[in-house]
């Protein structure tokens, strides 16, 4: 199984409004892509792409929900 590296751990939360994050994916070391994460969407941008794909936050709930695999809520990590 492939080892993948993602990193963003911030405490307090941090709520977004004009500010977008960006977060860089690898697997095994090679870079496969970037988490844009904004207040209104989730977008991926697969590695040497310059175009990537976009969902709304309702759609990727959507996705999850039909996609995902089923597990258990961390504590302390609820929504408020």
């Amino acid at each position: 199984m492939a080892r993948h590296e993602v990193g963003l751990d911030i405490r307090p939360t941090i709520w977004l409004s004009k500010v977008d994050i960006e977060i860089p994916v690898r697997s095994d070391g090679r870079f496969i892509g970037r988490l844009h994460i904004s207040q209104g969407s989730i977008d991926w941008i697969p590695a040497k792409q310059s175009h990537g794909r976009r969902v709304s936050w309702e759609s990727f709930s959507e996705i999850m929900a039909q996609h995902g695999r089923r597990v258990r809520a961390r504590p302390g990590r609820r929504a408020p």
